[in-house]
């Protein structure tokens, strides 16, 4: 962030030359790791036994099912319109990376 504001303050005539163009990001390692079969039918149990305890936690137990069955962020599940569900794809018009088509599994499709 701070390379970009200092880039903005050189393109502005602000400062001379942008003293962060020689220094390196630092590396972030990749994360690949997806959930066994396991995890997943530990996560659904989980979710069902909270969702029985707690029956108003269903709205967020069905937010998370989304996420795991489709891969979408958070985001674009939480603001999901109606108008974008269309039978087992989603059509999302907006989405961090511009508009989106989603093929859910059939287990992700809405009620």
């Amino acid at each position: 962030m701070l390379r970009q504001i200092l880039g903005a303050a050189v393109a502005t005539g602000l400062i001379a030359a942008n003293p962060t163009a020689g220094v390196r990001k630092n590396a972030r390692p990749m994360f690949t790791r997806f959930l066994s079969s396991e995890e997943i039918d530990r996560l659904h149990d989980t979710l069902d036994r909270l969702v029985d305890k707690r029956p108003y936690y269903r709205q967020q137990a069905d937010i998370v099912r989304l996420l795991l069955l489709t891969g979408c962020r958070r985001g674009e599940i939480v603001q999901l319109k109606w108008s974008e569900v269309d039978g087992e794809v989603l059509r999302l018009a907006e989405t961090k990376t511009g508009s989106r088509t989603v093929c859910s599994r059939r287990a992700a499709r809405l009620p």
